[in-house]
């Protein structure tokens, strides 16, 4: 079975897309712990846990803590490079959601826009706390 289809990672996916980041970030620690060190996708995974951990900490008001993972999380998503064969192989739909697609240059994509959107808000003395932007991985 390939990661992309690996139960702990497509129940991570709908607990992402139902806004629980944290317990997306459980489902996906508990697959990322399994993985042995040489595993090609280790660090994206970690990259995906890095993102939900971020939403959580936004989501629960700490900016700076949202920040820091957002950090980590762009650069460990970067870090892996797909070819387009694989980015075929490893987009994957649920059973139980099969409207949610997970696409590796999607959620880079994500958290980039989420760290640039958490920057723009900081900066602007008018809004101190942004609002967290609907978040989804839906779609390629």
């Amino acid at each position: 079975m390939s990661l992309f289809q690996d139960p702990l990672l497509q129940d991570g996916l709908v607990a992402f897309e139902s806004a629980d980041y944290f317990k997306a970030h459980e489902f996906w620690e508990d697959l990322w712990r399994l993985m042995p060190e040489e595993a090609p996708f280790k660090s994206w995974l970690q990259g995906l846990i890095q993102l939900a951990v971020g939403l959580h900490h936004w989501q629960r008001g700490n900016l700076s803590g949202a920040k820091s993972v957002l950090d980590k999380a762009i650069k460990n998503l970067s870090s892996v490079s797909f070819s387009k064969e694989s980015l075929i192989q490893l987009s994957f739909r649920p059973a139980s959601s099969p409207e949610a697609t997970l696409c590796p240059q999607k959620v880079l994509e994500l958290a980039q826009s989420l760290q640039h959107h958490l920057m723009m808000a900081q900066a602007s003395s008018l809004n101190p706390f942004p609002e967290l932007p609907l978040c989804s991985l839906r779609g390629l």
